[in-house]
């Protein structure tokens, strides 16, 4: 598999496990909003240099009025993702997970088959087989997505003649050249 199709399992495994089908979006938010509170408790606290001098009204301060603005958004916005998942909700949560942390080799397939970019059959029980070490039809989460940060990948292996195309490819690479016609097109 590519590095590409195992972050779209881990993200499709990630939705299908969620009990939430927004949590993600309401961290990111969660933590918008406290940005933004501390922002506001800075804007309306003077700091230590600026109580020395004068200082006028801090309600007309457009940084307190912006913060203020942005908490009422952020607000509204918390106020639809609830409304949003109250209605779709755990629609999406369809794999669940044991004690601990595993999921079925079914579920595992389920997950391979929704991605966007789909390995074949073969790859996928190549796939299954691999994380499957124990045979006992379960996967550990966290060995999924361990792969991810794997530079290995799942130890596909090129034959010699798909070597040798690689090769040739990357030498008219390195010499700057164009492929013609004939380097990619064989001639019976």
């Amino acid at each position: 598999m590519t590095t590409e199709q195992l972050h779209e399992l881990a993200d499709a495994l990630t939705i299908l496990c969620s009990k939430s089908s927004v949590l993600k979006e309401r961290d990111e938010l969660r933590a918008l909003m406290e940005e933004n509170l501390k922002a506001s408790a800075a804007a309306e606290s003077p700091s230590d240099e600026s109580r020395s001098q004068p200082q006028p009204t801090t309600s007309s301060d457009p940084s307190i009025h912006l913060t203020k603005r942005l908490q009422t958004m952020l607000s509204k916005i918390d106020q639809q993702l609830s409304e949003y998942d109250a209605r779709v909700g755990t629609s999406l949560h369809t794999i669940n997970t044991d004690a601990q942390g595993r999921i079925s080799v079914k579920d595992l397939e389920r997950a391979l088959g929704v991605i966007k970019h789909r390995p074949d059959e073969e790859v996928g029980a190549r796939v299954v087989r691999l994380l499957d070490v124990d045979k006992d039809g379960f996967v550990e989460l966290e060995h999924v997505f361990g792969l991810i940060g794997r530079e290995e990948g799942l130890g596909i292996v090129l034959d010699d003649e798909a070597q040798s195309i690689l090769g040739q490819g990357n030498e008219i690479k390195a010499k700057g050249l164009k492929p013609r016609k004939e380097d990619i097109i064989v001639q019976e």
